[in-house]
This record gives structure tokens, sequence and C-alpha cells, in this order.
């Protein structure tokens, strides 16, 4: 049996983010993960744009990004658009997602009380108990937490092409292809370029010709900007809560016992902005 301080439960940008707060406090905790597929971090690029969060204060805005760069080290990325160039704020999603002991690959099946610790079943066969638990599982967190939230899904794709390594920097393009879309390039991390379009559909529009044609976009995204050889795309599932005025939906079901998803399309900000909200409760 396993005994520690926080559990968190999923590793994608909430938990990660979540955990690491935790872990520049000095605190016992372990992120469980299963790497599902359609997880909404798997084809994540983490760019911000100050126009994005137009709903936040600014006084959130502030914080959230300087914990982001506390964490993890915020970057400026210069775009070249239609109207000028761009630049935009960037965390490297490798430096989130980074290897850690702390990260155990486990999927939780259940979760109950016990006498001052909640207890989680996992596949793994050892149960673990923690004096708090959060869970971060994004479109998932209904599987494992009662809520009266409707925690809905927007599924996209995005392209990765592995960069040539004589080339060191990549370019970086955004430029607009319906009302409200745009195509975003630019060197993710050191040896790989990314594109998406901004596509946000419900699960069930999530068809093999809708994926085709993304991929086709991007694909003619890239061949313009002189990219060649192999590509891969990934799909991901991305947690909304209509009608939620926070950042992200952070709330305690129970004592000791959280959620923490719900960040849409500005998920690596809203991860931010709950490990601050979890910051002094857990």
């Amino acid at each position: 049996m396993t005994r520690i301080d926080v559990a968190v439960i999923g590793g994608g940008l909430f938990g990660r983010t979540i955990a690491a707060e935790m872990w520049a406090q000095g605190r016992e905790c372990q992120v469980l993960d299963d790497a599902r597929p359609w997880r909404g971090s798997a084809p994540a690029a983490c760019l911000m744009r100050p126009s994005w969060f137009s709903k936040m204060e600014r006084g959130e805005y502030v914080a959230s990004m300087d914990r982001l760069d506390r964490l993890f080290g915020v970057k400026k990325v210069r775009f070249e658009t239609p109207a000028g160039p761009a630049d935009l704020d960037w965390v490297d999603p490798a430096v989130v997602m980074r290897p850690d002991a702390c990260v155990i690959p486990a999927t939780v099946t259940d979760i109950w009380r016990g006498e001052g610790y909640w207890a989680l079943s996992v596949n793994t066969g050892q149960p673990v108990h923690a004096r708090s638990v959060v869970v971060a599982t994004g479109v998932w967190v209904p599987e494992l937490v009662r809520t009266p939230h409707n925690i809905t899904a927007l599924g996209g794709w995005a392209v990765t092409w592995a960069w040539p390594y004589e080339r060191q920097q990549g370019p970086s393009r955004l430029e607009p292809w319906a009302p409200y879309k745009q195509l975003i390039g630019f060197q993710r991390g050191a040896w790989e370029w990314w594109a998406g379009d901004g596509t946000a559909l419900l699960p069930g529009s999530l068809t093999p010709e809708r994926r085709d044609a993304s991929e086709n976009r991007l694909l003619a995204f890239g061949k313009r900007l002189g990219l060649a050889g192999v590509a891969s795309i990934t799909g991901g599932l991305r947690p909304k809560v209509p009608g939620l005025r926070a950042p992200a939906l952070v709330e305690e079901v129970a004592p000791g016992l959280w959620i923490a998803t719900g960040g849409a399309k500005n998920g690596t900000l809203g991860a931010a902005w709950a490990s601050l909200q979890l910051k002094d409760r857990l």
C-alpha cells in the first residue's frame, strides 16, 4: 500500500501542472495516468495569446502566466501573419510532460473514503492512499466522480513533421482559412514542426471525412511553407463546461476530493489558474 499526501489522477496539462505546483512546494505527490487515446493534451501546442483570454480578469491572467513561467518557462514565438508580425506566448509541452518518477502508469478504477484518507483502486493491484485527491482526467472526470456539471468535449487534430537535422529553426506562420478559424504552424520543440487549424467539433462530428479534410488542409499549409517528408496526425478531446465563467472548473466535491478540468482551447493557462486555486487548499 502506498500512502502519500496528494494523488493527482490524470497526467495531461492540468494534472502535470497541478502536480508541478505541489512538487514546487515540496509536497509528496504522485500522478497516476493511463495515457488513453484522444486525451486532449496529446495534440496541444501550448500557445497563448492575450486576446484569447479576454474573459479572465487581468490579475488572474498575470498570476497564471507568472505561475507557468516559474514552473515551466514561458517563451515568445514570433509569427508571420497577413497583418504583420505577431508574438505569442508558448510553453513547451515536452517540458510540461517530461518523464518523472512520480508519474505512475496506472488506471484508477474506483475512489472511496477511508478513515482520514482517500483510497484509490488501481489496475496495478496496489491501492494508493492519499490525504487529498485531484481528479484531472479531462472529459473522463465523470467516470470517477459525480458532478452536477455538464462536462462536454470538443475534438480536433494537429499534424507534426520531424524537422530536418540541419535546420535549426522553422518558419512560424498564422493565417486565416475561415471566419474565426486560423492555421497556425511553428517549430514545437527541438526537432518537430507542428500545425493546427483550430477545429473544434463535438465527438459525434469527428468523422473520418472531417479528419481527412483537416489533415489535407494542414498538409497543404505545411507544403506552402516548404515542409516535406512523413507527417503524423494526432486527435484529442478538449474538455469544456458550458456556462462556466471561470477559466476552468475547480471544485471540491467532498472533503479532500477535488476535480479540475474544463480548460477547452485555453487549457494551458487554465491549468496554471487551476494550480493556483489548489495551491493552498490541498
